[in-house]
């Protein structure tokens, strides 16, 4: 019986401890697919990005495991393509509202952009950093240079594309004339605004602020090392930080990030294969650490931790507005004489000869972007993106064909050419009442002239009041008004200073010092001067050969029997002795010359006296084409005349 028990025990137990193996095993057959997504820890940066893929991010080359915060099931991919500008700042944020208005789980930013204005790119920064959707991940897809490399930074985490490139970020002034090279006296400057956006951005992200500074600023020369106590903890140290943890001079040597030109637009390395990362002496790769722990909140906290200047280059002064600007605290330690011997030297980094601009290998294994689960870390479908969020949906939202045709009409050659045609068109057709293509042509041109800057800002609706007010009394002046006094100088000054508001920016721009917009108003200022006289020289040609011209010689004469060869239109009367004169007679003599009207009086019109045609003006009410009209009243400025009864044979004088 005892026996009997003991086998039964027996096989209960065994049954049980295989009952318990059976379970071990079917936990493991559904945990180890997510194992094996997970590499061996490497190597971490101090001060690199982690945002939401620390804890977890592996090494390059292997699967990458989906950290929770990065995990999306919904995302919408942003693109940001070309010059950065007010519109394109525009579009980003109205992107942006859309993706939260649909409950994106993740927003992607896609950046193929050689930068643009200053103004713009931090209102993006801004967006970015405000937006409810925490989940933002710029996409260099390849390249994002200047303001896009500042826009990737203040995104959660960045992800590369094959020979993607990223940085060069250095101030510049672009005029009429193309790039002009500024003084660092003169550089510095501009660097406020960007460096306290960066750095903030460093802060916030985790990157390492002395790397960043060096996208943007002239001297940074940095040297990598690594930490004795906490192996796979990397940091970026400039010459004052080398000389207090070695104790001697550094050695020179290549860095390994060449000097990048300080204008934007290197050529690209497109090559599909992309070399080994490097690696540190055990093997490892260099990969992010976890953002900061917790954020200090409010601007000028006294908690935020002073600026670190990379470069000898930053003064007391640029060093001051920056730190005013900052609230959040750094994660990256102060280096002291207590560190010597703590840090083993691992690279040479830059030079601080030129600007850092990193291609995609190095933008991995420093820390700035994310490794992907691809074999070289990068993206570059949306398959692949998908897969980098574990997503199930994936949306792109483009520029609307507005938005694109917004970004087209604001740049300045075409600003200066719509100045042109709106100012000549209107000269056509106050020189020639009724004649309505003319006028038809300058409200389009005046009309693309305004809508790209009241798309952006309803601050320009001053501008359009003032060139509709200045049309409506130089009108005034010409067609019911004697002489030319103040409504005509007025309704030139409001034209004028309508059209100067509309080419120079205002809303959004000059909000930071030194952004830029001195340079910006400069450049508006010599386009509208270049439009003007371009203007100037074509009424001139116009007012001498009106009458010669195709298609417009027949809308100016049209339904009226004429020879071309004896009128000329405005030609004709350009090219006696004034402005009214009409074969030889002066002014005085026009009074009570009678005549015939070849183009409607609405009020102002063309009548023929004689063998001349000129322009006139009815003293009331309209005169139809055919009607026999009277000269009462003739000026250097204007001829006044009255329908009567009838006119001499083809227009006879009295």
């Amino acid at each position: 019986m005892f026996t009997a028990l003991t086998d039964a025990r027996a096989v209960l137990a065994r049954w049980m401890v295989a009952s318990r193996m059976l379970m071990v095993l079917s936990a493991l057959a559904l945990i180890m697919p997510m194992f094996a997504l997970t590499p061996a820890a490497g190597p971490t940066v101090m001060g690199g990005n982690g945002g939401a893929g620390a804890g977890g991010a592996g090494g390059i080359g292997g699967p990458v495991a989906i950290p929770a915060a990065r995990y999306a099931r919904n995302i919408v991919v942003v693109t940001l393509e070309g010059e950065i500008a007010a519109t394109t700042a525009r579009s980003i944020k109205r992107r942006l509202d859309a993706a939260v208005e649909a409950n994106a789980d993740a927003v992607v930013i896609e950046l193929n952009t050689p930068g643009g204005e200053v103004g713009a790119v931090l209102e993006i920064c801004a967006a970015i950093k405000r937006s409810p959707i925490k989940n933002i991940v710029a996409w260099v897809n390849p390249d994002a240079y200047s303001g896009g490399a500042i826009i990737a930074l203040a995104c959660t985490e960045i992800v590369v594309s094959d020979g993607a490139t990223m940085g060069d970020a250095l101030p510049i002034q672009i005029s009429m004339a193309g790039l002009n090279s500024l003084s660092e006296a003169e550089r510095q400057k501009f660097l406020a605004p960007l460096l306290t956006e960066v750095v903030d951005s460093a802060r916030l992200r985790g990157y390492d602020e002395k790397l960043v500074q060096g996208m943007i600023s002239l001297g940074v020369e940095l040297w990598l090392v690594e930490s004795v106590a906490r192996p796979g903890e990397f940091m970026f140290i400039d010459r004052n930080e080398y000389k207090l943890i070695f104790g001697q001079d550094p050695v020179g040597g290549q860095p390994v990030v060449p000097s990048a030109s300080p204008i934007a637009g290197a050529p690209v390395d497109t090559s599909a294969t992309q070399p080994e990362p490097r690696r540190d002496r055990r093997g490892r790769v260099i990969r992010p650490l976890g953002p900061p722990s917790s954020d200090t909140g409010q601007p000028n906290s006294p908690d935020a931790t002073p600026f670190l200047p990379a470069s000898p280059n930053l003064g007391p002064a640029l060093q001051r507005q920056v730190n005013a600007g900052l609230s959040r605290a750094s994660v990256r330690p102060v280096i002291t004489q207590a560190d010597r011997g703590q840090w083993t030297l691992v690279e040479y980094v830059s030079d601080g000869r030129g600007i850092i601009t990193l291609k995609s290998r190095d933008l991995l294994r420093f820390g700035l972007a994310q490794p992907a689960s691809t074999p070289a870390g990068t993206i570059n479908t949306d398959e692949e993106l998908k897969a980098y969020f574990s997503a199930v949906n994936l949306v792109r939202l483009n520029r609307t064909v507005f938005e694109s045709a917004a970004a087209f009409l604001d740049q300045m050659p075409v600003k200066a050419l719509l100045i042109v045609v709106f100012l000549v068109c209107l000269f056509i057709e106050m020189v020639n009442p009724g004649l309505i293509l003319p006028g038809t042509i300058a409200g389009i041109a005046l009309l693309l002239l305004v809508a790209p800057p009241m798309l952006v800002s309803l601050n320009y609706i001053w501008a359009v009041v003032a060139v509709l007010a200045g049309i409506t009394l130089i009108a005034l002046e010409i067609f019911v008004l004697p002489g030319f006094g103040v409504f005509g100088i007025l309704g030139l000054v409001l034209l004028f200073g309508g059209l100067v508001g509309v080419v120079i920016p205002t809303g959004g721009q000059g909000l930071f010092p030194g952004d830029g917009s001195g340079s910006r108003i400069g450049t508006g200022l010599a386009t509208f001067a270049i439009a003007i006289s371009t203007a100037g020289v074509g009424m001139f040609l116009i007012a001498r050969h009106l009458g010669s011209l195709p298609i417009i010689n027949r809308l100016i004469l049209s339904g009226t029997a004429r020879n071309d060869d004896e009128h000329d239109g405005v030609a004709t009367a350009a090219a006696t002795t004034g402005p009214t004169a009409v074969a030889g007679m002066i002014d005085s003599d026009l009074v009570d010359a009678r005549g015939v009207v070849i183009a409607p009086l609405r009020p102002a019109g063309r009548v023929q006296i004689g063998e001349r045609i000129i322009d006139a003006v009815a003293d009331a009410g309209y005169i139809p084409a055919g009607a026999a009209v009277r000269v009462i009243e003739a000026s250097s400025f204007r001829i006044v005349v009255e329908r009567v009864d009838d006119a001499g044979p083809g227009g006879a004088q009295a």
